[in-house]
């Protein structure tokens, strides 16, 4: 890649129309603002950066609407990586050049474009340093090798989000940096800094594409409402960000489920949801979001929306394992905590409660957690067909059967699960029950035995 330095030399001598030499013994006294410009230029030729930075600087001291020091300075602190103070010089060089300013732009975007593109591919090339360096951390046997890995890719994520930082100070308007630097406080856990700068990212992306000329995007109401259904405004949406390049389309999907997975971790529920409507806005069956939409509502205690968004993801992917034993394990913890509101109910009628209301609340509520460990069932049996020996969807097969009073069907399943499960000694406890119930007592003696359930 060319250096700025090398560039900015090549500019200089378009500029450079008269081959003056300066004495070394600077003159004290003011020259008009061109001597100093000339002599710049000449130590620049010259690579004489200190003579020239004296130069520029005397100038805008005394001419500091020069837009010529400006820009030289400008492409000096640009050839040491000084972005910030490249920046600042560049912009007052816009400010003060009025109609000379097409003499100046073009390198200066040269220059801008040069650096910009070298900082992205650091920041780029120091994720995948970390990368590298968090995968030999996993694999190290040494504990200290291991943490000094891990030392050494925290410190290649540093690099990384100052190429990004530097790439949004030198184009502010190009998304693509705020994004990687989003991505970068992602992976070093700094939630609420990526949430800004994803935010920041998404507006620069509606200024380049005009997509917030159609709709407020953060009324989601307005476009979708629940899962697969769309409303008119939602379809004319969809045309609008259709007419984007598919790079476009992929890149904002990744920014929206960057944002929504932040929101997520910082337990900030609501956005979560927010930001994955919107996503839904564009990507009407991204399994993501309405996994995340679905988890959010779960994690707000609206289980029963959170299950009509997971349920869809279902339908949408049938043979997901893990999302079905998702479900199953969903609805199998609210039976469970239904069914211990049953038994202390019960346990308060039994002792003599004066509630008139209590048998209608212990009928409610056995029905409730029954209908719960059906629902279950109903997940958890797609999983033990689909792997067999997955040995959690077993366990919690057997015990939904179990507090079913399924017991003939509760008796198999709970043999395959400690077949899986054989250090479980819940699951032995509840096998002999089984045996007990149905009145066989040499398998509970035999059992009582085989598992220590008398010790």
């Amino acid at each position: 890649m060319r250096r700025v330095v090398a560039l900015m030399i090549g500019v200089l001598a378009f500029y450079c129309g008269v081959n003056t030499t300066v004495s070394a013994q600077e003159s004290k006294r003011i020259e008009p603002p061109d001597y100093y410009v000339r002599s710049a230029k000449v130590a620049l030729n010259s690579k004489e950066y200190e003579r020239a930075e004296r130069n520029l600087r005397t100038c805008l001291e005394n001419y500091p609407d020069n837009y010529q020091a400006h820009f030289l300075m400008g492409a000096i602190w640009g050839d040491k990586e000084q972005i910030d103070s490249m920046v600042y010089e560049f912009n007052q060089a816009r400010i003060y050049a009025g109609k000379n300013l097409k003499k100046i732009e073009k390198d200066m975007v040269g220059i801008e474009e040069a650096l910009w593109e070298k900082n992205f591919n650091a920041g780029v090339a120091y994720i995948n340093i970390a990368d590298s360096l968090e995968n030999a951390a996993s694999q190290a046997a040494d504990i200290e090798e291991g943490k000094k890995k891990r030392d050494n890719a925290g410190k290649a994520l540093e690099e990384s989000a100052r190429g990004f930082y530097n790439c949004t100070l030198i184009q502010p308007d190009e998304f693509r940096g705020w994004f990687n630097l989003g991505l970068v406080y992602d992976r070093q856990r700094e939630y609420q800094k990526a949430v800004e700068v994803y935010k920041i990212s998404e507006e620069k992306f509606h200024r380049v594409t005009m997509l917030d000329s159609t709709t407020n995007y953060y009324d989601t109401t307005l476009f979708f409402t629940g899962p697969g259904e769309e409303t008119e405004l939602f379809k004319e949406i969809k045309k609008t960000f259709k007419k984007l390049s598919e790079d476009l389309r992929t890149r904002y999907n990744g920014l929206l489920t960057a944002l929504g997975g932040v929101y997520f971790e910082l337990e900030e529920y609501e956005n979560t949801i927010i930001v994955f409507r919107r996503l839904l806005g564009f990507s009407e069956e991204d399994l993501t979001a309405l996994e995340y939409i679905g988890n959010s509502f779960q994690q707000l205690g609206n289980n029963e929306e959170a299950l009509k968004w997971i349920e869809f993801v279902i339908r949408k992917n049938p043979d997901d394992k893990d999302r079905l034993y998702n479900v199953g394990a969903h609805w199998y913890n609210a039976g469970v905590d239904d069914k211990k509101i049953y038994e202390s109910r019960l346990r308060e009628k039994l002792e003599g409660s004066n509630d008139p209301n209590i048998n209608a609340e212990i009928a409610k509520t056995q029905e409730k957690y029954q209908s719960e460990f059906t629902k279950s069932l109903q997940f958890i049996d797609r999983v033990t067909i689909i792997d067999p020996t997955d040995a959690e969807s077993w366990k919690l097969k057997a015990v939904a059967l179990f507090f079913l009073d399924r017991i003939d069907e509760a008796i198999p399943a709970l043999e395959k699960a400690r077949e899986l499960n054989p250090e479980e000694i819940s699951l032995c406890q509840i096998l002999a029950e089984c045996w007990r119930q149905k009145g066989d007592v040499d398998k509970v003696l035999k059992l009582t035995e085989e598992c220590g359930l008398g010790k």
